[in-house]
């Protein structure tokens, strides 16, 4: 027979027994659905967090402290000045802004109306570094910080939530941490950015460093520094200047992390990857469990054609043939059930990115990967049936009953 008459008979085959059929493409159709709607929730996450880290700012440099204490139980806090900002500038000249910034839990408090927000304390080169843009008013400026002035800029939440679509510039707020509690006057309001990788700006207030450190928080220490290199082609000499500058005052290289935009992308990516190659060979688990359904398929067919086979062989047929028309069946099942999960997997990696919030990103490679598995599954599974009834003795298989 032909090609095209083999795949006809496999077709005509799996039709008279529908229910079986379906059965086991369902099992296929699983299996490709789970991988694609896996790799392609995965591949939408890694695009939405890497264009979170990509919108906090421009070049930005990251220096968090390592607060535990070292081998010989050395603490590095001391070392978490106002004044290591500007050494920091001073000694690495790749570098072209640093902000010292500190934050506090507490409540914003305006009139009747009151609202939980995190109080970050900065300077003004804070808003370039992050490119935080200003809706209303002004942003905070040098003389607010050299003076530790209570002058406070809203996130655009935390203006609507206060003062509703009244102009809070001008107006004062009360901020409330712990036993502290001090009167500012809102300057600014900043446009709506949304939660960013691991934080939401639009509730947040701004104060100047030097206010929270000495008026609002019981901690007189920074808690990051917010560093940006003067070009994208300078990051990783300005990471390099500023790790060996600041393992020269801390004594040890462990005191602080230094990290670029471009490293917390790579990193962002290696961890999303790995996530999203976990979840994918879970799901493809339940492939090889479609792929045993077709072979469980395909031994049930056989036995019910065992006489059939026993014509068919009599009348000419030859193992080959055989073989053939039994792996079509189980191309066919396999292909069926990607072509099905592949549709699906779509729908579901989509289904799953609009819940979330996240671009839609459905990778081809994975569809193709996804859909050729499917069908290496059906060629395995299937080929043992194929041979069963390719081998068997035409004499045998007329006597069966």
């Amino acid at each position: 027979m032909g090609i095209a008459e083999t795949i006809g008979v496999a077709l005509r085959n799996l039709w008279a027994n529908k229910l079986r059929t379906a059965l086991s493409v369902l099992g296929i159709v699983i299996g490709v659905a789970s991988v694609i709607t896996m790799i392609s929730a995965g591949s939408s996450a890694q695009k939405q967090i890497t264009s979170d880290i990509s919108a906090l700012g421009s070049n930005m440099i990251m220096v968090t402290p390592n607060l535990k204490p070292g081998a010989q139980g050395r603490s590095y806090q001391h070392l978490l000045t106002m004044s290591l900002a500007d050494q920091i500038q001073a000694a690495a000249p790749a570098i072209s802004a640093v902000s010292p910034v500190a934050q506090i839990e507490g409540r914003i408090i305006a009139g009747g109306f009151s609202a939980p927000s995190v109080i970050t304390g900065i300077t003004p080169a804070y808003t370039r570094i992050v490119n935080t843009r200003i809706a209303l008013g002004r942003s905070l400026i040098q003389s607010e910080v050299d003076a530790a002035a209570h002058s406070i800029v809203l996130g655009s939440e935390a203006a609507s939530d206060l003062f509703g679509s009244e102009d809070p510039i001008g107006r004062h707020v009360a901020l409330v941490s712990g036993d502290h509690r001090a009167v500012f006057t809102v300057v600014g309001v900043t446009e709506s950015k949304g939660a960013l990788f691991w934080a939401n700006s639009d509730t947040q207030a701004f104060i100047p460093v030097t206010t929270l450190l000495y008026r609002m928080s019981p901690f007189k220490r920074v808690g990051t520094y917010f560093c940006q290199a003067s070009s994208a082609q300078a990051a990783e000499v300005a990471v390099a200047q500023v790790e060996r500058f600041l393992a020269s005052v801390a004594g040890t290289p462990d005191a602080f992390s230094v990290a670029s935009q471009a490293s917390l992308i790579d990193a962002i990516k290696q961890v999303t990857a790995t996530m999203t190659l976990l979840l994918g060979t879970i799901a493809g688990i339940s492939l090889v469990v479609g792929g045993i359904g077709i072979m469980n398929t395909l031994l049930t067919s056989v036995a019910e054609r065992t006489r059939e086979i026993g014509v068919r062989k009599s009348l000419g047929a030859c193992n080959r043939d055989i073989l053939l028309q039994f792996l079509s069946e189980a191309l066919v099942l396999s292909m069926l059930g990607g072509t099905v999960g592949m549709l699906l997997g779509w729908l579901g990696g989509a289904g799953i990115a609009r819940i979330a919030g996240w671009p839609i990103s459905v990778d081809l490679s994975s569809v193709v990967a996804a859909v050729s598995f499917s069908t290496a599954v059906g060629l395995i599974f299937g080929t043992y049936p194929a041979l069963q009834a390719s081998r068997m003795d035409p004499v045998q298989a007329l006597r069966y009953e």
